[in-house]
C-alpha cells in the first residue's frame, strides 16, 4: 500500500514538473502549398515541436524541439508538405530540455488548393466587443465561420477601438492596445486553429 500511494505521488508530482501554462492555444498562418505556421504562447519557457501526417492519429513527421522564452510567441514552421493535402497536427509541449512531454489535442488543416479548385474563406471584420457587444452571439458567428469550414480567414481588421476606450483622463492607456490584441485572439482561436477542414 505504502509502495502504491508513493507511486500515485511521484507520477502527480511528474504531471506538474513538465506541465506548462498556455497563454493562447494554436493558431494556423500563412499557408501555402507545402507549408503552414503554428503560432501559440506559453507563460513558462518551452520547447515546442509539431507531429504530423495525412491521417488521423498517424503522425508521419515531425518538426525538431524549438525552444521559446515565456510568454513570446511561439512559431513553429511545417515545411515540405503535400499541396492540396488534409493534414492532421498536434503539438508537444516541455519544459527547455526535459525529457517528458505533454501533447496538445489533435487538429487540421489543408494545404493550398490546386488552381482552379474551389476553396472557401470566410471574412472578419468589426467585432469591437465593447460594453454593447454580446459576447454569446459573437461566439455563434465565429462558430457559424468554423462550419463553413474556411481555407482561411481575412480580417478586415477595426478590432482595437481605442478611441472609444479612453479612461477619465480622456486617455487611451498603454496597455490598451495589448489587451484588444489578445482578447480577440482568444476569439480567433475558435476558428483558426482548424482550417480547410
Amino acid at each position: 500500500m505504502k509502495r502504491l500511494f508513493l507511486s500515485v505521488i511521484f507520477s502527480t508530482l511528474s504531471c506538474f514538473a513538465i506541465a506548462q501554462n498556455i497563454i493562447h492555444t494554436e493558431v494556423l498562418g500563412r499557408p501555402t502549398n507545402n507549408s503552414v505556421v503554428i503560432q501559440t504562447m506559453f507563460s513558462d519557457s518551452v520547447d515546442l515541436r509539431a507531429e504530423f501526417g495525412t491521417i488521423s492519429g498517424n503522425y508521419t513527421s515531425q518538426t525538431t524541439w524549438i525552444p521559446f522564452n515565456d510568454s513570446a510567441t511561439a512559431e513553429v514552421i511545417i515545411n515540405g508538405l503535400q499541396p492540396n493535402t488534409q493534414y492532421y497536427y498536434r503539438l508537444n509541449c516541455r519544459l527547455h530540455g526535459a525529457t517528458n512531454y505533454i501533447t496538445r489535442p489533435e487538429y487540421t488543416f489543408h494545404t493550398q488548393r490546386n488552381v482552379g479548385d474551389t476553396f472557401v474563406y470566410i471574412v472578419q471584420a468589426d467585432p469591437h466587443m465593447d460594453a454593447s457587444s454580446d459576447t454569446a452571439l459573437y461566439r455563434r458567428c465565429l462558430q457559424n465561420q468554423l462550419n463553413d469550414h474556411p481555407d482561411f480567414m481575412i480580417d478586415l481588421g477595426d478590432f482595437l477601438m481605442t478611441d472609444k476606450l479612453k479612461n477619465a483622463s480622456n486617455v487611451v492607456p498603454h496597455d490598451t492596445i495589448p489587451y484588444r490584441c489578445k482578447l480577440l485572439r482568444g476569439k480567433y482561436e475558435t476558428v483558426c486553429r482548424l482550417l480547410g477542414e
